[in-house]
This record gives structure tokens, C-alpha cells and sequence, in this order.
């Protein structure tokens, strides 16, 4: 497996979290919570034209999965972008609320060479939250 920046589990050809949002950092009323930047350039494989560097890996992420449960109503979107500065929403799903009884998982096909997750909380605020993401090889 490669090592991964941001890592908290040790997993990569199958899942690998990346970025955690837990209960110490709660949401407030309608915030906005932006995951971690992953470059997936820096895999062989990813985009045409891309240049890894030279020891890249040529385990390609192909998508990008995220979970997220919270004890009041939001958003929960996978973001891409070509350069790191313009963000695109590829996929998108309200989050209901019900801290561990209702979860919700978002995938999406890595097409740009930058992902992130973004969980957008309604208008209570939270007590209760999980958000884990992951790269996934197939």
C-alpha cells in the first residue's frame, strides 16, 4: 500500500480514510465544513497528459467515497477540480438527521486531477457528526 498524506487508517486498494470530521468539530448553524485537498495527479494514470513524479504509484484512484452521519439535516458533496482554485460538485446528497441511524454514502468517479469532500450543515446546529472519506483503486 502507499503511504498517503492525511492518513488515519492504513489502507489504500480497497479504502483509505483521509479526511475526518468527528464530534470535537460540530458544525454550527448553515457552516460549511471543506475536506482535506487530495492531488490525485501524483498517481500514475490518473489524467492525460498528467506528469507524476517520478516514484508515483500506478494504483490510480478511480473513485472517491464519503460517509457522513449527523444528528441534524445538510449536504454532502464530492468536489473536483483541474486546478485546486475551481471547485465543481460531481456529486451531491442531503444528509438526514439521525447521529448513526441514518447515514449517508456519496461515490464519485475521479475525473479531475483535485477531489474533496464538503459537508454543509443546515440550520441547527450540530452535536453529533461523523464524515470519513476515501481514495479507492478498482
Amino acid at each position: 500500500a502507499m503511504d498517503m498524506p492525511h492518513a488515519h487508517l492504513n489502507f489504500l486498494s480497497g479504502d483509505r480514510e483521509l479526511s475526518t470530521l468527528n464530534g470535537d468539530a460540530a458544525l454550527g448553524a448553515s457552516a460549511t465544513f471543506d475536506g482535506t485537498t487530495h492531488d490525485c495527479g501524483r498517481f500514475s494514470g490518473v489524467l492525460p497528459g498528467n506528469n507524476p513524479p517520478p516514484n508515483a504509484g500506478t494504483n490510480a484512484p478511480s473513485l472517491f467515497r464519503v460517509v457522513a452521519s449527523a444528528d441534524q439535516s445538510g449536504t454532502l458533496n464530492v468536489q473536483q477540480s483541474p486546478d485546486g482554485t475551481n471547485w465543481f460538485a460531481t456529486d451531491t446528497a442531503a444528509v438526514a438527521a439521525g447521529f448513526q441511524t441514518k447515514t449517508t454514502v456519496v461515490e464519485s468517479k475521479v475525473v479531475m486531477r483535485y477531489v474533496r469532500c464538503q459537508l454543509v450543515n443546515g440550520s441547527t446546529a450540530q452535536t453529533k457528526v461523523e464524515l470519513d472519506s476515501v481514495l479507492v483503486s478498482i
